[in-house]
């Protein structure tokens, strides 16, 4: 029985090693500003991917500077880029629209503005030419 006691001890022994590697590997990975994430500590650290991933001590460790935003900023990938440029697309596409609807009506409003103002000057014309004041030229007279 004291065989495997000391067996026992050695392996926690061992572990206890490793996750103290493990957290120092986290802590100069903080200092240098890198980002913090399972896979990048097992690229670091050559410790097995088994025992990042399920060591609870380890995963703790890591998710608490993970979850710091200064640590964990985010890569874009070209999908990611490719929807925003889709999003910036359909935002300019509605704002083109909306000054293309004012103009439209802008211009129409003039139209009729103008419209009107020479139907005015049309019957001063007329009025004029009755009372015999001005003489309109004749269309077919050349």
């Amino acid at each position: 029985m004291a065989k495997e006691d000391k067996m026992i001890q050695a392996q926690k022994d061992e572990s206890a090693e490793k996750v103290r590697y493990a957290k120092e590997v986290v802590d100069t990975m903080v200092e240098n500003g890198e980002t913090v994430t399972p896979y990048t500590v097992w690229k670091k650290s050559h410790l097995s991917k088994s025992f990042i991933y399920t060591n609870k001590e380890v995963k703790q460790y890591i998710d608490q500077f993970r979850s710091e935003k200064k640590y964990n900023y985010r890569k874009y990938t070209p999908q990611d880029v490719m929807e925003q440029r889709i999003y910036d697309l359909e935002k300019e596409n509605e704002y083109l629209k909306k000054e293309l609807r004012y103009y439209k009506n802008y211009s129409l409003e003039q139209a009729l503005s103008e419209n009107q103002l020479l139907k005015h000057r049309l019957a001063k014309y007329e009025e004029l030419e009755k009372a015999g004041i001005i003489v309109l030229p004749d269309e077919n007279k050349p």
